[in-house]
């Protein structure tokens, strides 16, 4: 179907909505079914062209005032005018124990996608990538960032400061969450192996990994479970000495965060050095045996300290 350019766009400036024109070559056959509300097509230059408006996202942001959360929101307000209602959506500072800005790391799942949860990294000085919006099966998290996940896009300056320009980062992750929707399984092993992963099975590869993760659960909750009651059962047993203050046992995992070892026993002592070098010989056996559990000894001025 042909139409005329100028006709078509005086016709949607009337009622005020917002318009960009995109090379129908660009488009998956998921999000030229899927994630249009309202669109019409035109020809041009050689070529076919969708010209697409009526959606209620934000439409461009001044780069060099937008904050980091100003960013995340565009981002999710284009995930939402397509069809994607996003929650659980939260905002860090950084990456682990590293510092990349406020509200620079952002979490959030998506309905409708269930087992998955997805990331953007924003970094607004980038030259390349202001954002990387990222997404990995929960079961197969081991590291939660953009360099470990199968599905990932980048957004760049033009994407999020240029009205009428085509915002392929955004559309291409947009494309891939009808995938995910679509092919979960398929889904799932590719995002297990972080690659376009090519199985004689994919049901096969699915339950195989399914099959590990539960024996892998079942081990884990077991080897902490352990390590806690002996980490609980060494701090009754040093708190009867009387150069033992007090112990504490932390878990290390509060805060999102899965580390190994994941309880730390932390015993604070009033005695002189050679006693608590006796005492550090039986807490690095028990490490050894439990590695679950790390066991530290400190003196009262480093409790005082912290």
């Amino acid at each position: 179907m042909e139409a005329d350019i100028s006709q078509g766009i005086e016709d949607i400036e009337d009622t005020g909505d917002t318009v960009f024109q995109v090379p129908i070559t660009y488009l998956s056959t998921g999000i030229k079914a899927m994630m249009f509300k309202n669109f019409e097509m035109f020809h041009a230059n050689g070529e076919n062209y969708i010209e697409v408006h009526g959606c209620d996202s934000i439409d461009t942001l001044n780069i060099q005032k937008a904050s980091n959360r100003d960013i995340a929101e565009f981002i999710l307000s284009h995930l939402k005018c397509n069809g994607f209602e996003v929650y659980d959506v939260t905002y860090l500072d950084g990456y682990f124990l590293f510092e990349t800005g406020e509200d620079s790391v952002v979490h959030f799942k998506v309905q409708g996608i269930k087992g998955w949860k997805f990331g953007i990294w924003i970094d607004k000085d980038s030259e390349e990538a202001v954002a990387q919006i990222f997404g990995q099966v929960i079961a197969n998290i081991d590291k939660f960032k953009p360099s470990r996940s199968w599905a990932v896009f980048e957004v760049n300056q033009q994407e999020l400061s240029e009205q009428d320009t085509y915002k392929k980062g955004i559309n291409d992750f947009i494309d891939r969450l009808h995938f995910i929707k679509a092919h979960p399984i398929i889904a799932h092993v590719n995002d297990l192996y972080n690659e376009d992963f090519y199985a004689n099975s994919y049901l096969a590869a699915y339950i195989s990994d399914l099959k590990w993760n539960v024996t892998r659960n079942i081990r884990t909750i077991f080897k902490c479970w352990a390590a806690k009651k002996t980490g609980e059962l060494f701090g009754f047993v040093v708190r009867r000495f009387k150069y033992v203050d007090h112990t504490s046992l932390v878990d290390e995992n509060d805060g999102g965060f899965i580390v190994s070892p994941r309880y730390s026993l932390n015993v604070f002592l009033t005695l002189s050095e050679d006693d608590e070098t006796a005492l550090e010989r039986v807490g690095y056996f028990i490490s050894r045996k439990f590695s679950e559990i790390d066991i530290g000894f400190y003196t009262l001025d480093d409790y005082k300290e912290d």
